[in-house]
């Protein structure tokens, strides 16, 4: 029966029937204010209303029915997303379909109460700095009907008094930490530490075998991940660093995994103590050697010399100590080693066999460990002289200088035949019978002689 639109005096409606009951209702509310609830009315005969809404009495004495509008509220509360407390200092902001900031503000104790956003418009909560230690929220958007009630794609909680409060989750920053070794196996027993632009330690911890979790550092700074103390016998991990963004990416200039769960993992690489092993042979021609290299701590290492063929292995040395005499050498490597294998040459021996007259008659050599020559197959002669001619017996035992054994021959005297003039032919006989004779003995002794030395040897 009756459509205006509100403006600044009161709307007057004249003609309306008495007794009946009307409703007057808000088709649309202004912006920024919710729709009103429906009320009714009377005019009786005497023109008095009746009306289940408020009333006025302007200066005139009118009754005027007041049609009420509230301003629509939101309220946004900014909480720790695992605990659900107010977290103070982010800088949020509610951005209308636009793109136009149309409230900011920083997040205290108690939820922020906006009023007077339209209805029916689609805004975004934004949270355009995060507090210290956490991440930037993901946008969320929400409108407002004509009731005034908020649907949101975040999420919502109801206070003490009942109004709705949409929540802003924030997350602290979570880094985590694996020290491994090289095969990329846990490694325990290490001392790490993470530490401030300003160098303070923020977080000390000995590894295990699982992964360690640090939270609220604070995004933008860079960080230094450092190992205090290394298991035993590995070597300590150089420093890295690493930063954290404000959606809680984590970039590194160290090794990074990603878990089975889609977590980043920040890696510290440990290395096992390697030390070297150096193989010398002394001299070089004395033969070869084998076996050094790079071993990790506590190796079981085997070192290998082989022998030239006019040397001898006089051992394994380190520095002036001789460490082994055995051409293989194991041994358990703590330490940077240095190893010699040391020769020297064989000595070479010298046999001479004298003639009669003391010059040589032979000579032969032979090197250490070799057998010595047992004898010569030449026979020593010494020049008869007016009273006997002489008859090689056998060698002396020698004589030895160094590395030359001198043999001296031993010769048989045999006297020369003496003619007898008195006796004539029978002298001449008999001195016969006794130089064959003689030849005999010096022959049997020779032969034993030889069988003797040849039963020594």
């Amino acid at each position: 029966v009756e459509e205006w639109v509100s403006a600044a005096d009161a709307h007057k409606i004249e003609g309306l029937k008495t007794g009946e009951e009307y409703t007057i209702r808000e088709a649309v509310a202004p912006e920024g204010y919710t729709v009103t609830t429906d009320t009714t009315f009377t005019i009786d005969e005497t023109g008095k209303i009746t009306t289940t809404g408020s009333t006025a009495v302007d200066e005139n004495g009118n009754t005027v029915m007041l049609v009420e509008n509230a301003k629509t509220v939101v309220y946004v509360s900014k909480v720790d997303i695992d605990g659900g407390w107010e977290v103070e200092g982010a800088t949020l902001q509610i951005i209308d379909s636009n793109g136009n900031v149309v409230e900011e503000w920083v997040s205290a104790a108690d939820a922020h109460k906006i009023e007077g956003l339209k209805t029916g418009e689609e805004y975004t909560i934004r949270e355009a700095a995060a507090p210290e230690g956490y991440t930037v929220t993901t946008d969320t958007t929400f409108t407002i009907d004509e009731t005034g009630k908020i649907t949101t794609t975040g999420s919502t909680a109801v206070d003490e008094n009942g109004n709705t409060v949409m929540l802003v989750e924030n997350a602290k920053t979570v880094v985590n930490i694996l020290k491994v070794d090289d095969e990329g196996e846990v490694l325990e027993g290490a001392k790490l530490q993470i530490i401030d632009c300003n160098g303070n330690v923020v977080e000390e911890w000995i590894s295990n075998n699982a992964v360690h979790t640090v939270e609220g550092l604070k995004t933008g700074e860079v960080y230094t991940l450092r190992e205090a103390e290394s298991p035993e016998n590995y070597v300590a991990a150089d420093d890295t660093t690493f930063t954290i963004d404000e959606t809680g990416a984590v970039t590194s200039t160290g090794s990074i995994k990603i878990d089975e769960e889609g977590k980043t993992v920040l890696l510290v690489n440990n290395s096992l103590i390697k030390y070297t092993v150096t193989v010398i042979a002394d001299p070089s021609e004395g033969g070869t050697v084998s076996g050094g290299g790079t071993f990790v701590v506590n190796s079981s290492v085997t070192v290998t010399a082989t022998v030239g063929d006019d040397y001898i292995f006089e051992g394994w040395y380190s520095g002036d100590s001789k460490v082994s005499d055995e051409l293989v050498y194991t041994f358990a490597l703590t330490q940077d080693t240095e190893l010699t294998a040391k020769y020297r040459e064989k000595i070479v021996y010298t046999v001479i066999w004298l003639e009669g007259d003391d010059t040589v008659l032979d000579s032969k050599s032979y090197k250490e460990g070799e057998e010595a020559p047992e004898t010569t197959d030449k026979v020593p002669v010494k020049a008869e002289d007016e009273n006997y001619t002489y008859i090689f017996n056998s060698w002396d035992d020698g004589t030895v200088e160094g590395t030359v054994t001198t043999y001296q021959p031993l010769f048989t005297a045999v006297p020369k035949e003496v003619v007898n003039p008195k006796t004539g032919d029978n002298a001449h006989a008999a001195m016969t019978v006794l130089v064959f004779a003689s030849l005999a003995c010096c022959i049997i002794v020779l032969a034993f002689d030889r069988k003797r030395k040849g039963d020594s040897i």
